[in-house]
């Protein structure tokens, strides 16, 4: 929690530069320097059942660093430089991946709330490389520059935050069996690398992707405030869960249909009113308040009956 207040500072004071004009970030830039700094810690933060190792606390101080490389290499022009500090990003996914791994390795568990995390810090890594792309000003299969970035920010929210919060929801929610949570869980798992699949190869994917965690986030958003919120007894995390999963529907909806307005010439918001909704409300109302919410939630001996 500590990283993700100090990076919280961070954050804001990007803002305020950029508000006052000295530098021009954007909001999609801004959202994607918001992960690193704040999101990707609270991640980090959500408890697992074999507890912290010996990685973990290497990591707990290697993570600010590669978020403070971020911001560097977000406010350089692109080139080698502004890659190379992204590159020490790439370094701690990598690590807190390789931790992961040998975590779920010694368990080898198969229940999905396991899988989701171990898919979760598997598309931090995916993030993290376009990251690197990005800065470089690298241009795979001829995709648009805001593509790149906005390729790392989707892996970094839909992937990585949305597959931690989405296991924590189905460990909560059941122990056994396959329930309507474990099921959306796999379909959000599913979504994030189908959605990219339609941006790289054949667009039509994009459409099938946002259906797929559409359904997954909203199945689990109705799991939480049907069957979680109700027996917690923590009010904040009530109140940050609840938030969240109000949040996430309209964003959603946004994203399936721009999916098709992209393929099919249907009426879609243009991609900066995508960001200020969109992604707005899926940074701060569902991921921010979510992550909170079940750091609430879990973390407290007496917040859920």
């Amino acid at each position: 929690m500590r990283q993700a207040q100090a990076g919280s500072v961070a954050w804001l004071l990007l803002v305020g530069a950029d508000l006052a004009g000295w530098t021009h970030l954007g909001l999609v830039t801004l959202l994607l320097a918001l992960a690193p700094l704040v999101v990707v810690p609270l991640g980090f933060a959500l408890p697992r059942p074999a507890g912290p190792t010996a990685w973990s606390r290497l990591l707990a101080v290697a993570q600010p660093v590669g978020a403070l490389a971020v911001a560097g290499a977000l406010l350089l022009p692109t080139g080698g430089l502004a890659a190379a500090m992204a590159g020490v990003w790439v370094g701690v996914c990598l690590f807190a991946g390789a931790d992961e791994i040998t975590v779920w390795w010694r368990r080898r568990s198969r229940a999905v709330p396991d899988i989701a995390r171990l898919g979760g810090f598997g598309y931090l890594c995916v993030g993290a490389t376009w990251l690197v792309l990005d800065r470089l000003g690298v241009r795979p299969l001829d995709l648009p520059a805001e593509i790149v970035e906005l390729t790392a920010v989707h892996f970094h929210y839909a992937g990585f935050a949305a597959a931690l919060m989405a296991g924590t929801a189905t460990a909560l929610a059941s122990t056994a069996g396959r329930s309507p949570a474990s099921v959306a869980t796999l379909l959000v798992l599913a979504g994030a690398p189908v959605v990219a699949a339609g941006f790289a190869a054949f667009g039509p994917l994009q459409i099938a992707g946002a259906v797929l965690l559409t359904v997954g986030l909203l199945t689990l958003a109705w799991v939480t405030v049907r069957s979680i919120v109700p027996n917690l007894l923590d009010q904040p995390a009530r109140w940050l869960l609840t938030v969240s999963s109000l949040a996430v529907v309209v964003p959603m909806l946004l994203a399936v249909q721009w999916a098709v307005g992209h393929n099919y010439g249907t009426p879609a918001l243009p991609i900066p009113d995508m960001a200020l909704f969109h992604g707005s409300l899926n940074a701060f109302g569902f991921t921010l308040c979510g992550l909170l919410g079940w750091l609430r939630a879990t973390n407290r001996p007496d917040a859920a009956t």
